[in-house]
């Protein structure tokens, strides 16, 4: 049996993340938008930016899902976890991510598409 590449995986991994990308900065536009910000119309343009830079990206990655013979089966949100059942050229493979996986590669992904310095982040 043929074992995914590093692509396949990471192919597959970005494909089931970058939809809680999506819904943080839809959840982050309905908070902008209905506070007292001042200038939001901007901060709020800037995140649909992000967002259809975010599904760009989606649609790219199914196209090379395709090209790779991938194709995502099912999927299960647990407690604790993302699973995932998903062919690679015809082979049935699972994928599991921890929740705090998912967070910290949506909040790096985040940063890289808002270009800052996520080391900055003050964390106590």
């Amino acid at each position: 049996m043929i074992q995914p590449s590093h692509e396949d995986t990471m192919l597959i991994r970005s494909f089931l993340e970058l939809p809680y990308l999506l819904t943080l900065i839809q959840i982050n536009i309905r908070k902008i938008t209905a506070s007292d910000l001042k200038m939001k119309e901007l901060f709020v343009l800037y995140l649909e930016r992000l967002q259809d830079e975010v599904t760009k990206e989606i649609t790219d990655i199914k196209r090379n899902m395709r090209a790779n013979g991938l194709k995502i089966l099912e999927t299960w949100e647990m407690d604790d976890r993302l699973r995932a059942e998903y062919l690679c050229r015809g082979y049935k493979f699972e994928m599991m991510l921890l929740w705090s996986k998912v967070k910290v590669d949506t909040e790096i992904k985040l940063s890289e598409l808002m270009e800052v310095d996520i080391k900055k982040i003050n964390r106590q």
